[in-house]
């Protein structure tokens, strides 16, 4: 067990939980809640739990947190290991990342390593395309998304949702490792013997402009509907667009064979 260096008191009555400051551990834009952490609601779940929901001596009882592993409560009842919970965003913003690129390093209020690779991988892509050379980036949550801003040295701001940075990490730039993929066989969901099919290869290299767009890379995947048994073998041709100041990732799909059950 590790603690991160410091205590956190607990309050003398159950009606003080709520001014406890949130302390985030990890942020995941990912996820709905803006990262996981501690904050009142849980510090109060687990002395509950500890006490019974009896009166209790605040000194008698230390909290201690420990970064991104479980945290403890500890009382004459005992020890408690209690794991980060989701956890709004405080006022004064969370902890950052460093995040490194081919064209410079970045700080970003992110933990997801998903995120991250897509955020370097967005960062290059417009460095390279745009000749856009990112300075800063911050956070922003609309409806329950979490967004990141990446804002270049002219000030010009492009803005992307964190899904989207994540699939931006998933992609292949190379088509030789598609190609390969395919013709090494693919088993269908569908059940039967794996198949061996052939891509000519893009019409498209990563990091060409095409009607506006910026192509992103390439991804095998099968697709089949609720309501039909074919299985369709595709690859996907990903791109990046922007309406805007605000970046989406889309993706056209080049069929490759069908299958049926």
């Amino acid at each position: 067990m590790h603690g991160d260096g410091s205590l956190l008191e607990i309050p003398e009555t159950y009606g003080e939980f709520s001014e406890i400051d949130t302390q985030v551990a990890f942020v995941d834009g990912r996820n709905e809640d803006y990262g996981f952490g501690i904050d009142g609601q849980a510090v109060e779940k687990a002395l509950r739990v500890l006490t019974g929901g009896g009166r209790y001596k605040a000194s008698q009882y230390t909290l201690i947190p420990c970064g991104r592993q479980p945290w403890v409560l500890t009382g004459p009842e005992g020890t408690l290991l209690c794991s980060c919970m989701p956890v709004d965003r405080p006022e004064d913003g969370g902890p950052t990342t460093q995040a490194e690129t081919s064209v410079g390093t970045i700080e970003i209020e992110e933990d997801d390593p998903k995120v991250l690779a897509g955020a370097a991988r967005f960062v290059e892509l417009l460095a390279d395309v745009d000749g856009a050379v990112t300075d800063h980036c911050s956070y922003d949550s609309l409806r329950g998304r979490t967004r990141h801003t990446f804002v270049d040295e002219d000030g010009e701001e492009r803005t992307i949702d964190a899904p989207d940075l994540a699939q931006l990490a998933s992609l292949a730039t190379d088509p030789s490792v598609i190609q390969g993929t395919v013709g090494r066989g693919i088993q269908p969901p569908t059940s039967g013997e794996p198949i061996v099919t052939e891509w000519d290869g893009p019409d498209h290299s990563v990091g060409d402009r095409v009607d506006g767009e910026i192509i992103a890379g390439y991804e095998f995947a099968w697709e089949q509907s609720d309501d039909c048994l074919e299985a369709v073998a595709t690859v996907r041709e990903y791109r990046i667009r922007s309406s805007y100041s605000t970046w989406t990732v889309d993706y056209r799909t080049d069929r490759l064979a069908s299958v049926v059950p």
